[in-house]
Formats: structure tokens, C-alpha cells, sequence
């Protein structure tokens, strides 16, 4: 048995619509954060992203810039050639999304809805778990 299953909460970097309403591109910026030697640190971890169908309509109609997103997706590599090399990129492929923190519902490739989860924070999380 395999498992190809990603999930990030981030915010959306560049929304980029391709020729058909079927398929939208976009970048999803995802900050981890922690405390080293008393000193605050951070990274931020860029994902290309792509959408198609229902979801990538979507994601033309109602995300932009900025917006926080859920999605839960799986990663595909695509390779092609750019002035005779030969490249790869990592995509997320969008199997569910969901707005966070707005009123949105989350959109599965099924085309049902269920209510959206509420903003979730990390380090209060953490501080909840009794063991």
C-alpha cells in the first residue's frame, strides 16, 4: 500500500489562471515558526499548486492574494525541458480546499459541502494536548 497526502494551512502567494476555466495554478506560502537558544526563528516554504474542475473554478472566483487557505492535496512531479535541460517542479495536486477564517464551505472534487473548520492555531494546540 502507498499514501500520496499532503495537507497545509497557508496563504495564497499568485493566483494564475490557465486558457481554460478548468485547471488554475497557484502559489501557497506555509511559515513554520520556533524558538532557538531564546531567539525566534522562521522559514517559509513555497508551494506551486494547481486546481482543476469545480475547485479550480473555485479558486478563480473567491481566492486572491493573501487569502488562508486548507487544502489537502498529493504531490506530483512534472518534468520538462527548458533551453535543452532537462527541469522538474513539485505541484500539489488540489483535492480539497477550504477558506479559512471567512464563511466559505469547504469544495471536495465530489462537489459536496461541509461546514469549515475554524482558524486554527498552532500554538495553542500544542498547549491543549494532556500528555
Amino acid at each position: 500500500m502507498a499514501v500520496n497526502k499532503l495537507i497545509l494551512i497557508g496563504f495564497v502567494g499568485k493566483v494564475s489562471p490557465t486558457k481554460s476555466d478548468e485547471v488554475t495554478n497557484f502559489s501557497l506560502a506555509v511559515t513554520e515558526k520556533w524558538k532557538k537558544d531564546g531567539e525566534f526563528k522562521e522559514h517559509t516554504e513555497w508551494f506551486s499548486c494547481v486546481a482543476f474542475g469545480k475547485l479550480a473554478k473555485v479558486v478563480n472566483d473567491y481566492v486572491i492574494t493573501g487569502s488562508k487557505l486548507y487544502i489537502e492535496g498529493k504531490i506530483r512531479t512534472e518534468k520538462y525541458e527548458k533551453d535543452g535541460e532537462q527541469k522538474s517542479v513539485i505541484k500539489v495536486i488540489v483535492g480539497q480546499l477550504q477558506m479559512v477564517g471567512g464563511k466559505s464551505k469547504v469544495v471536495e472534487e465530489t462537489g459536496q459541502s461541509v461546514e469549515p473548520l475554524q482558524d486554527f492555531d498552532a500554538e495553542s494546540f500544542d498547549n491543549d494536548i494532556p500528555f
